[in-house]
């Protein structure tokens, strides 16, 4: 599970992690004396640099077996920092190993490192620095200020204050007779992280962003035994094992460790664990902690866009107000979120592209972006937090430039669709969302039937199996964007309203519980319009499982759009969440949302579903016999969050 937040770091900030020398460290020379500025990338193991004047400077070398690594800088003038990343180029926005202290003097002290390249960034206003890095050492060479001190701030003994880490340690106490295996999975890359093998008195201590799931692997007779353990909290814990290799014990210290979900698996002697995977955890309430976009939705509370202007040979690009455009966006998302989202931007230089635009194909626009962004000192195509990058560009021809585009942190428009609606629709696609589509019902016999149910619509048939999917499948089976009044769906022009179940994608926009509660039994419900910016006045949804439990129905409640017919008022709007969850994608959310159309075939032109409220006095029925719900009356204020829709809800199994 990629990408659980943008990447919570994995430093190590107890004994395990960054830690600083002790007395008896060598000391780091201060090799700018006797040696001139080194201009390369490469390293070599206990060989000293001087470093000066280049910012960012790049390095790395290759680690083949180390147990630890080393990373210390000092002497010089100015203030730097060093960061470092396994496999790849680290980012500079605290999501790898890193260290900021005031001045010249750093480490960074990797344990159990991966086989394969280091690479590490100095980035700062500095000079006449060393930089040395050893393997196998777990301390800093001593340096003048920081000798038997530990002065980083980015480090702490024994307590992490970060409210997304946990600091876990697992010790195997004196009674241990059997040798077991760490490993988690790294919740940014889905590497899985292998920590060696410990038998009796070993100790293994890690900082691991909540929801990270930790294997521990006893090696028994004839069989294995696999413990998951997942991170469902900030703070400190302990889990201690003993036995004997066909009867290992364990116990928890601490709160951190998800109790009731611990699994304990007997496997055969030559079979493999299953990988430990990434878990979301509930905190305020209802809202996921972790960074895997696809498991646990979008894990930011803002969003800041990094503008590229593009410019061609031949064409110029013609967006005159992008900043007011921004500003419209930045007022739609406030309002969104019931002012629990900010969006800010930065607009980079103007870039000017030589060929023309007829020459520009996929690949050579691909290039062309890595190319731009790289330049700027950002990594493409992940900035990093809360960042996405915006390319806005001229028409580039039919196979390019018919359509704007989202998704995986990166967002291209052409000036064709300049404004502020396509921006904050291909922010969805950026931030994890797939469209807002809908889905038939099942027909009446005619459209005056009271009852309506899903008939074979809403079963357990893949739409996108049997060719029903797209703009007119099985005669409107499924329609993408089929939510007309959507953002995600044919709303985006209109800055239309997100609907509730991707409003819950975003962290703190809507708490379910309270905001739209699952619905156990009969009764008669009243819910708001969601739709005006504001909440607090009751429920502004409901939540219904289906008889099959494999899908979630949402009811909302709308007054206002320009493409819903005046139905929608008077009348409640559902949406499917887990129809055919099968995204592969580790940059979109799992979920795709699928309204459905109440009044099936009823409008002959444009989009069906302009009507596809269920009307006051009408039921619908879940295929499998769990409810049936009718709305009864409305009242309020009209076109305002006061205004109300009550529903029956009949649980009849």
């Amino acid at each position: 599970m990629k990408r659980l937040l943008s990447k919570i770091p994995l430093i190590c900030l107890l004994l395990s992690g960054l830690i600083f020398q002790t007395a008896g460290a060598e000391n780091l020379p201060d090799t700018c004396t006797n040696q001139s500025p080194y201009t390369g990338n490469s390293l070599t193991d206990n060989d000293a640099v001087c470093l000066s004047g280049k910012n960012p400077h790049y390095l790395s070398l290759y680690n083949s077996n180390a147990s630890s690594i080393a990373i210390t800088t000092n002497h010089g003038s100015g203030n730097l920092s060093i960061y470092a990343r396994q496999g790849e180029w680290p980012k500079l926005d605290g999501s790898d190993y890193l260290s900021t202290k005031s001045g010249n003097s750093e480490c960074i002290i990797i344990n159990y490192p991966s086989k394969g390249w280091l690479n590490i960034t100095v980035n700062g206003n500095y000079s006449n620095a060393s930089l040395v890095v050893d393997f196998n050492s777990n301390q800093c060479r001593q340096t003048a200020d920081n000798t038997n001190t530990n002065t980083n701030t980015n480090t702490n003994t024994n307590t992490n204050t970060n409210t997304n880490m946990a600091d876990l340690e697992i010790e195997f106490v004196p009674g241990t007779a059997f040798v077991a295996s760490i490993s988690h999975m790294d919740i940014e890359t889905e590497e899985v992280k292998k920590h060696g093998r410990f038998g009796v008195n070993g100790k293994w201590q890690e900082t691991l962003p909540i929801g990270t799931q930790v294997l521990v692997r006893v090696d028994g007779f004839f069989q294995n035994h696999c413990y998951y353990f997942n991170m469902k909290q900030a703070g400190s814990g302990r889990i201690a094992f003993w036995g004997g290799a066909n009867h290992s014990k364990y116990s928890i210290s601490g709160n951190i460790v998800d109790k009731s979900s611990i699994i304990r698996k007997r496997i055969g002697w030559f079979s493999s664990c299953k990988q430990p995977e990434a878990v979301c955890y509930n905190i305020d309430s209802d809202r996921v902690s972790g960074t895997d976009i696809r498991t646990c939705g979008y894990p930011f509370e803002s969003a800041h866009i990094l503008v590229y202007p593009v410019h061609f040979a031949d064409k110029r690009l013609d967006w005159p107000d992008i900043e007011g455009d921004l500003r419209k966006v930045k007022e739609y998302y406030r309002k969104q979120s019931y002012g629990r989202f900010n969006v800010t931007w930065e607009i980079k230089p103007e870039t000017y592209i030589s060929e023309r635009t007829a020459d520009i194909d996929w690949t050579r626009w691909g290039e062309l972006n890595k190319e731009i962004v790289s330049n700027s000192g950002v990594s493409y195509p992940q900035p990093g937090g809360n960042k996405l990058i915006l390319f806005i560009r001229p028409f580039l021809g039919p196979g390019l430039g018919w359509n704007s585009t989202g998704g995986g942190k990166v967002m291209r428009i052409f000036d064709g669709h300049k404004g502020p609606g396509v921006i904050a629709h291909e922010m969805g696609h950026a931030m994890g969302l797939r469209h807002a589509n809908s889905i038939e019902t099942g027909k009446p016999s005619n459209q005056n039937a009271i009852e309506i149910d899903s008939g074979t619509v809403i079963d357990d048939r893949d739409p996108w199996a049997i060719g029903c999917a797209g703009w007119k499948g099985c005669n409107d089976y499924l329609v993408e964007y089929g939510s007309p009044d959507t953002m995600m769906g044919g709303g985006a022009h209109g800055l239309e309203e997100y609907n509730l179940i991707y409003k819950s994608f975003y962290k703190n926009w809507i708490d379910k519980n309270n905001d739209v509660p699952l619905i156990t039994r009969s009764g008669t419900y009243r819910i708001y319009s969601f739709d005006h910016a504001v909440k607090g006045q009751g429920h502004i949804g409901l939540r219904l499982k289906s008889g099959n439990g494999k899908y979630t129905y949402w009811l909302e409640y709308r007054t206002r759009g320009r493409n819903f017919e005046d139905n929608s008022k008077s009348g409640v709007l559902v949406n499917v969440e887990g129809y055919f969850e099968k995204e592969k994608d580790p940059e979109f959310w799992k979920t795709t949302t699928y309204m459905l159309d109440m009044t099936p075939g009823s409008v002959s032109y444009g989009l069906d579903t302009r009507d596809a409220a269920l009307m006051i006095g009408k039921t619908y029925r879940d295929y499998w016999g769990k409810f049936r719900i009718t709305p009864l009356r409305k009242g309020g204020q009209s076109n305002s969050g006061y205004a109300w829709i009550e529903i029956k809800v009949e649980i009849l199994k």
